[in-house]
């Protein structure tokens, strides 16, 4: 029996553990199905796919209709414009937060004209945008490159932030370096050369309403404190916190410096039978008084206290000296008359309040 088992590639139980076997049931008769007649048999692995190769019918169908969604197929649905993703079991198809009509692209929001890129966040204590670079170029790394280089007649801007929500700080643009490089750590790089009326490399504006307060730049470097301002330490632009002195403002130095070699300011005359005077002048000087003279009022606006001073000498002869209204003498008698061929000073200062000049001093040669 063993013999014949194996003449008809069949074996007994015994040797099915050392053979690569693989039990077949072969319909003989009845119905198929669990009524019907099977026989079982073994045979190999390479039988068997023999035994498919010659027997097995494949039979194709025309397809009559096909479906025209994704849903047709079973793999979900979306919404017109919106970028499609694995929903969360991983298995269908659904929307994703980005939406592309093909003239701009929102991100979790919708396509707004003229802008090409719109992303927003509502969510509290987040970034709407975040571009790291971690790279190691020996040049450079960049997070945010803006460059505009359009014909824009109005303004062309690379990089632009805005915040206008009601936390507890809004930023527009916020620029953090912290790395270790031996060259530069840049936060916020802006750069302006262009042959427009106004090149800004850096345009910042801040609004307050109500009770809040704007600040248009605010700059740390961990030297900063009260009563210092921002002071350009180098001929590129670095800068730092340090206390006003006065040799750092330049303008304020020279006009310091000229006022401790001050040159008055003086109108010379030779002769005149009246003179008036605006605030040009700190001296009026006549050489050689040849007629009477009448000082007339003044008409030009003085600032309270403004001195002035006028020296008379007439050509030798005495010649009359006549007053407006407006001068008064505090302490002394204003003079009628020069002395012949002597030098007079009168010292005065503008009273305000009085709408008169105050002669405070008169001397005469003697």
């Amino acid at each position: 029996m063993s013999e014949q088992l194996k003449q008809q590639q069949l074996y007994d139980v015994s040797e099915a553990n050392t053979k690569n076997l693989i039990w077949v049931d072969v319909y003989i008769s009845g119905t198929e199905g669990s009524t019907g007649v099977y026989a079982s048999r073994r045979m190999t692995k390479a039988q068997l796919i023999a035994f498919l190769n010659s027997n097995l019918t494949v039979t194709w169908s025309a397809i009559t209709s096909k479906p025209t969604t994704l849903s047709g197929y079973g793999l979900g649905g979306g919404t017109l414009n919106k970028l499609a993703k694995f929903t969360p079991d991983g298995n269908a198809i659904g929307d994703s937060q980005i939406i592309d009509d093909g003239t701009g692209i929102g991100i979790g929001t919708a396509i707004q004209s003229g802008k090409k890129v719109v992303i927003a966040e509502t969510r509290n204590d987040s970034v709407g945008l975040l571009v790291t670079n971690t790279g190691s170029g020996s040049t450079y790394t960049q997070g945010i490159n803006g460059v505009s280089t359009g014909s824009s007649t109005s303004d062309r801007i690379g990089t632009r932030g805005t915040s206008s929500g009601s936390t507890v700080k809004n930023i527009g643009v916020y620029g953090e370096s912290a790395g270790n490089a031996t060259g530069k750590s840049i936060g916020v790089y802006g750069f302006a050369n262009l042959s427009q009326v106004e090149n800004i490399a850096g345009h910042f504006v801040a609004t307050a309403s109500g009770a809040g307060v704007a600040y248009g730049l605010q700059v740390s470097d961990g030297t900063e404190s009260a009563g210092k301002y921002l002071k350009s330490i180098t001929s590129d632009g670095k800068t730092n916190w340090a206390t006003l002195a006065i040799s750092d403002v330049t303008s304020l130095q020279t006009s310091l410096d000229a006022k401790s070699t001050y040159v008055p300011r003086t109108w010379v005359i030779t002769s005149n039978s009246g003179i008036t005077f605006g605030d040009s002048y700190d001296i009026i000087t006549i050489t050689a008084l040849a007629t009477g003279l009448i000082i007339y009022n003044t008409v030009s606006a003085f600032a309270e206290g403004y001195p002035l001073m006028i020296r008379i000498k007439d050509n030798g002869t005495a010649r009359s000296l006549t007053f407006g209204s407006k001068f008064r003498g505090i302490g002394i008698t204003l003079p009628s008359t020069t002395i012949a061929n002597k030098t007079m000073y009168l010292g005065m200062i503008y009273n305000s309040t009085d709408d008169k000049w105050d002669v405070l001093g008169l001397n005469q040669q003697a």
